[in-house]
């Protein structure tokens, strides 16, 4: 089974946060960076990803894991009939596949899964 995450960098950390806690789990098999980092922080955090980037999702992956944005994901259902599993965090997640028109993805699981930690 091969897994890809999607990050935005840009905003804060939690995306980075969330790779470097999935990496640690070998959970995470390549990245994909949606959007590419524009700022000096954003691109800063591009030290901590130690697996394959890409510029899209790669067609044989079974799972994608999303913290944000889903225009990799709608860019890849133009390509691909079909994704295994999509797991979203977020609290927009179902207004997200809405605006991408992906409500009538054909996916086997849709996660969705937000954690809290008090600190």
């Amino acid at each position: 089974m091969k897994t890809c995450i999607c990050l935005e960098l840009d905003n804060d950390v939690d995306d980075l946060i969330a790779y470097l806690y999935l990496q640690k789990k070998g959970l995470v098999d390549c990245v994909v960076l949606s959007p590419y980092p524009v700022t000096e922080q954003g691109k800063d955090m591009l030290k901590y990803i130690s697996c394959p980037i890409y510029e899209e999702i790669p067609g044989d992956v079974d799972t994608v894991m999303v913290g944000g944005s889903l225009t990799a994901v709608n860019d890849y259902c133009k390509k691909h009939p079909n994704l295994p599993n999509l797991i979203v965090n977020g609290d927009l997640w179902e207004a997200t596949l809405r605006k991408h028109h992906l409500r009538n993805l054909e996916l086997k699981h849709i996660f969705e899964h937000s954690i809290s930690i008090s600190m």
